[in-house]
């Protein structure tokens, strides 16, 4: 994100069939550089999501919906109510250009761990591939459908997401206004901005997350259960060879196993206790816990340790629950009649969303918000068959329109999108490391601008630490008990 702003009048637009996914990688995720998109995602068929066949596959699903007072009003005020997706598509199609499907709940398994996908999204898992080609080696967080109807453009509000962000064009027209992160002291956020990280992330007061997104101190133990799973194991080879001194050392490793474990839970406890009591600071989705899938398997392990009747039983319990299908448990949903949204009371936003009124006048603008008129917007317009890369921590406001072009009229103001959100990558261009040596000029020079090799090396390894994976693949074993969904082909 240390780019000079002059030198981005436009963003840089990639041609998807010319292009592997290493030189997409090394040349806009490894510097941070956002790029228009041209083509498809190979293993994707969003081109079949017309309102008809969303209604057809998901109109039963509960989904969560934002209201603007008038046409005025931009979105992202947090006035959201609940309704089935298939009466929210009808107002879609009836011209309603008062509602917005914006970010959904991961569901829950029956044990209580985070899965894979908003339910909205599971009845859509077939058509679009979880982990892309194109980002094959970043870590999906999450995934989301956003569609509404507008004739002359809504806007979204000025704000930061806290993930990298591929976003598809499916329907209608988007118009974005971006900033690079280095531009933050001019954006006003509703926030205290503690530090940006050399990635772009930017880190909250009151937060304790790495560049990476983790939670630092979760993180740290997650580091350490993994080691300590790491002793106990080559301490139980060890007891099979009968190696000296080696029922000692199993006896101690799993004593850390035991520490490591306990630590884990209260730290695990004490965010969602934080999730409960606070509000959501991150203004692209809303994720449970910094590691979903921690919690079941960190129980799991725990019930190794407990005594042997208590596991039992602990262990019959869990199998009778995860007898059931998802779909099975009971769960009530309140929804909120359309006339009543006018009452829906308005939330504050989240620290990641500007305070500035982008609509006022360029004097009052002047008046309230003078440093935001010294930075000017890099605007790129996506229609269908393009997306729009995004790394995390890019400020932008997005303008929706409907198509007027098309001769169904009932389609006409409608625009949808999809987006696939990941973890930042943290192993990327620093231009304060000294490490690098690879294109150290005369007098061992650190180059300023990225480094080939080193960007070809993140490639394969885009993260710092295995913390996203593990995570990730902690989740895709909550899922385990569902229909299997299609991934690309992970090539090298």
């Amino acid at each position: 994100f240390f780019i000079v702003m002059a030198e981005l009048n436009t963003l840089p637009v990639v041609d998807l069939s010319t292009t592997s996914p290493e030189e997409f990688f090394m040349d806009f995720v490894y510097p941070r550089r956002p790029c228009k998109l041209i083509g498809s995602l190979p293993e994707c068929s969003f081109e079949k999501w017309t309102l008809e066949y969303l209604k057809a596959k998901c109109g039963d699903v509960p989904v969560s919906v934002e209201h603007r007072e008038t046409l005025k009003h931009g979105f992202g005020r947090g006035r959201k109510a609940t309704m089935p997706f298939e009466q929210f598509a009808s107002e879609m199609q009836r011209g309603n250009q008062q509602l917005y499907l914006t970010t959904q709940t991961v569901s829950t398994t029956p044990t209580f761990s985070m899965s894979m996908l908003p339910v909205l999204m599971e009845r859509l898992a077939k058509d679009f591939s979880m982990r892309p080609s194109l980002l094959q080696t970043l870590i999906p967080s999450n995934y989301n459908l956003w569609a509404g109807c507008n004739e002359s453009g809504s806007t979204s509000g000025l704000h930061h997401d806290f993930h990298d962000n591929i976003y598809v064009l499916i329907q209608g027209r988007k118009r974005f206004h971006l900033f690079p992160p280095s531009s933050a002291d001019n954006m006003y956020v509703r926030g205290a901005i503690q530090k940006i990280f050399h990635n772009g992330r930017i880190c909250y007061e009151g937060d304790n997350v790495r560049a990476d997104g983790a939670d630092a101190e979760l993180a740290t133990a997650e580091d350490e259960k993994f080691a300590a799973e790491q002793m106990v194991a080559e301490m139980e080879e060890a007891v099979e060879r009968g190696d000296e001194g080696a029922d000692e050392g199993l006896a101690k490793a799993e004593e850390r196993l035991d520490a490591a474990l306990d630590a884990l839970l209260d730290i695990e406890q004490q965010l969602n206790d934080d999730e409960g009591s606070e509000e959501d600071g991150d203004g692209d989705d809303d994720e449970g816990p910094l590691f979903q899938g921690f919690e079941e398997s960190v129980a799991g392990e725990q019930l190794e340790h407990d005594e042997l009747g208590e596991a039992k039983e602990a262990d019959a319990a869990e199998e009778e629950v995860k007898s059931q299908s998802v779909k099975d448990i009971p769960c009530k949903v309140e929804y909120v009649d359309l006339a009543s949204f006018d009452q829906l009371d308005e939330k504050p936003a989240p620290l990641s969303f500007s305070k500035i009124d982008t609509t006022l006048p360029r004097e009052e603008l002047a008046k309230q918000f003078p440093k935001y008129l010294e930075v000017e917007p890099i605007i790129c317009d996506i229609v269908p068959g393009e997306m729009l890369f995004l790394p995390a921590s890019w400020f932008h406001e997005v303008f929706s329109f409907g198509d007027a072009t098309k001769a169904d009229h009932q389609q006409a103001g409608c625009h949808v999108a999809f987006n696939y959100w990941f973890h930042p990558p943290d192993n990327t261009f620093n231009p304060t490391n000294t490490q690098c040596s690879h294109d150290q000029g005369e007098g061992g020079q650190v180059s300023a601008t990225p480094c080939k090799t080193c960007a070809k090396l993140a490639y394969a390894e885009p993260y710092l630490s295995k913390f996203w994976e593990r995570d990730w693949e902690a989740r895709v074993s909550c899922d385990a008990q569902e229909p299997p969904i299609k991934h690309a082909k992970r090539t090298a």
